[in-house]
């Protein structure tokens, strides 16, 4: 099982929203797992499942209140397996993930899923300057690839670079770990500035914003639990930002040349402020409509005159905006119950590892991957998969583990 799990984390890492038939595989293996730790321990976890009987409950509530509002079908099915079904199954990984994989199990997997995802991305850049293709057409389509500079701005996407909202703090914790070699933390220095500067080249706002951002929260927990000297941790971050910035500028010299486009990020993030902004027309929609309807909709049930707000016909129940659109869903009920519910499950969390120093970087760091991969969200419409609600939900996997494994 150990094996399998490790599998099984790589694969939800590098190819989020892909494959999923082979992933499904793992599952009955995971249900056998959980049923047997269950039956060892006296069924002591359940008194832990209330955290995902709270989150499912409530889901499920609002999507029978979408279905009494005339929701769509297929948009309810959607929410009641985003929602609703995939939670309890992502509940049961955990559980499993808790009894095969410590917690310096789940960093070394974060490093190396980030450092495929970041040589595929890398790949597929040389591809477009050098014009030449190594993956097949039907992998790309299955991965939804985009790489192209036609446009005059160079953007490259596939579903590996959303993961790395998650990674890439992760892989920061190795800085401030201590029971591993120079070695390995030299090893772990090229992946992060080579993950830095692919991501900085992907043309991906949000992404490049949070990988920023991402060091100085690192930092402030490391110093939070004197885990090590300001001084060090300065030298670190000053030597990763030097290199970074030497070789995106160098890459960046070489697009240039050979595409005659330009990353220019800074104007593509302009640019979703703008007037023509879908997610700027959708802000006061959806705000509004909250104003008008502040108990929610509930799940499934398409918004009245928002035709002119989406961007895709089909799913007219989607919108950029996550958080506003779940809260026209959920309305004040809603507004108080996710927060509340993130912040007792991040309190229990605290409580537990505080005690444990050697391991409270690792932890840390996950809850500031979360964090960021949560605020992405905010302006993109992430959480859609089974591998995001096993993301969300993460915080469960170390409450197991430090309670019943000691990490």
């Amino acid at each position: 099982m150990r094996v399998l799990s490790i599998s099984f984390l790589c694969l939800i890492f590098i190819i989020p929203n892909s494959f999923s038939t082979i992933k499904y595989i793992f599952i009955p293996f995971y249900i056998i797992s959980y049923f047997y730790f269950i039956i060892k321990n006296k069924y002591q976890l359940f008194k832990f499942h209330r955290y995902i009987i709270y989150f499912t409950l409530f889901n499920l509530i609002f999507t029978l209140i979408g279905f009494l509002n005339g929701a769509n079908y297929t948009a309810l099915f959607d929410n009641l397996k985003l929602l609703v079904i995939y939670p309890l199954i992502a509940n049961v990984v955990l559980v499993s993930f808790s009894q095969f994989l410590s917690f310096y199990d789940f960093q070394k997997i974060s490093l190396l899923s980030m450092l495929i995802v970041s040589i595929f991305g890398f790949l597929l850049f040389l591809g477009i300057i050098f014009n030449f293709q190594l993956f097949p057409e039907n992998l790309l389509s299955k991965l939804n690839t985009i790489n192209d500079a036609s446009s005059g701005s160079f953007r490259l996407n596939f579903v590996g670079l959303n993961s790395l909202y998650f990674l890439f703090p992760i892989s920061l914790s190795i800085y401030f770990t201590s029971n591993i070699t120079r070695k390995y933390k030299l090893f772990s220095s090229l992946i992060i500035i080579f993950t830095f500067f692919v991501i900085l080249l992907s043309g991906r706002r949000a992404l490049a914003i949070t990988s920023i951002i991402s060091p100085f929260l690192v930092l402030s927990y490391a110093l939070f639990y004197n885990i090590v000297r300001l001084k060090k941790i300065l030298y670190a971050l000053s030597f990763l930002f030097l290199i970074s910035s030497v070789l995106f500028t160098y890459f960046y010299s070489i697009q240039s040349n050979y595409t005659g486009s330009d990353i220019d990020l800074i104007k593509r993030i302009n640019s979703e402020f703008s007037d023509e902004s879908t997610r700027v027309s959708q802000l006061p929609f959806l705000f509004n409509y909250f104003l008008n309807h502040p108990w929610g909709s509930g799940f499934g049930v398409i918004l009245p005159n928002s035709d002119a707000y989406i961007r895709d016909s089909v799913y007219k129940w989607n919108f950029e905006l996550t958080y506003l659109q779940l809260l026209c869903n959920t309305g004040l009920f809603g507004l108080f119950f996710y927060p509340i519910f993130f912040i007792f499950l991040f309190k229990k969390l605290h409580k537990i590892f505080y005690n444990y120093k050697n391991i409270s970087i690792i932890v840390s760091s996950t809850l500031n991957g979360l964090q960021l991969f949560l605020l992405a969200a905010f302006t993109n419409p992430y959480i859609s998969s089974f591998e995001s609600i096993l993301l969300i939900l993460i915080p469960i996997y170390f409450v197991y583990n430090l309670k019943f494994f000691k990490y």
